[in-house]
């Protein structure tokens, strides 16, 4: 069964997924692990797996939109409608 995000948690776990494009264009290393587990830290969220879903499924709303992506984190087929909304509202 899905859970439900708040808007608050896309906007936590996308300005990490900036932070992560950022490093890497400025030539920094950031991991896989210290990615997620950030974005975990910042929700509240435990499941590793549920996290990586939700890393996928942002990656497939930010290519929706044009915006860059991390390899990491392949896009999914699917995301929710209000993750695409929250990333059109910050851009």
């Amino acid at each position: 069964m899905s859970e439900t995000w708040t808007r608050n948690e896309y906007r936590l776990t996308n300005a990490i997924y900036e932070a992560a494009l950022s490093h890497r264009r400025d030539g920094k290393g950031t991991l896989r692990e210290d990615i997620v587990a950030r974005c975990r830290k910042a929700t509240g969220r435990e499941a590793e797996g549920k996290m990586l879903a939700h890393l996928g499924a942002l990656s497939s709303a930010r290519r929706a939109l044009g915006l860059e992506t991390l390899p990491d984190f392949p896009p999914l087929v699917h995301y929710p409608r209000k993750l695409l909304s929250v990333l059109d509202a910050s851009r």
